[in-house]
């Protein structure tokens, strides 16, 4: 590593030591409490109002890989706790997307049509490809690459935001929904 080099990397540490320290003076919790009373899972609906305002603040201020971050986790839960209830998982695993996919596939080898997504499962798994990218892709770059690189990679990172923003809500809803029906069905 080149003298140049080495300060670059100190350089960068210190901005993120700097962040650091402004950080620590703010107030860790970024959503208000709800201005009405909350019907069945509050510790989940205080959860997922907390996830949803941090990923709107990071779309805001362009911090895509927390939004990344978080997506992930709406998503995980969601298949997570469908997948729970058809018995595939245990509703306290830790298992991954990619993991979870597979399963969901298992379950439901036939693409699944809704609010507009033909086959919501690839969607979901070309989503976590994009993830993948964008979270392990930051500091890899080809030699002699330029600064446009970079710019690109951000873009596309931005895209995994905005795809992911979509694509939690759908399978929100698909899992709300198809959760729901299953509890019918059992019940009678």
């Amino acid at each position: 590593m080149s003298v140049q080099d080495e300060t670059q990397d100190r350089d960068a540490e210190s901005a993120y030591d700097e962040m650091v320290e402004r950080l620590r003076n703010q107030t860790m919790r970024k959503s208000s409490p709800p201005g009405k009373p909350i019907n069945g899972d509050v510790a989940k609906y205080l959860s997922y109002r907390e996830a949803w305002t941090r990923i709107a603040l990071a779309q805001e201020h362009g911090f895509s890989f927390e939004a990344i971050t978080i997506l992930e986790s709406i998503i995980t839960d969601r298949l997570q706790l469908y997948l729970a209830a058809v018995g595939v998982v245990t509703g306290t695993g830790h298992e991954g997307l990619g993991l979870l996919i597979r399963r969901w596939q298992e379950v439901h080898p036939e693409p699944i049509t809704t609010d507009g997504i033909e086959n919501l499962q690839a969607a979901v798994d070309l989503w976590r490809v994009a993830r993948n990218r964008a979270i392990h892709g930051i500091v890899r770059s080809p030699a002699r690459a330029d600064a446009s690189r970079i710019d690109e990679f951000l873009t596309d990172t931005q895209k995994a935001v905005t795809d992911g923003v979509a694509l939690a809500k759908v399978v929100g809803n698909w899992s709300k929904r198809a959760t729901r029906l299953l509890v019918k069905a059992n019940e009678n």
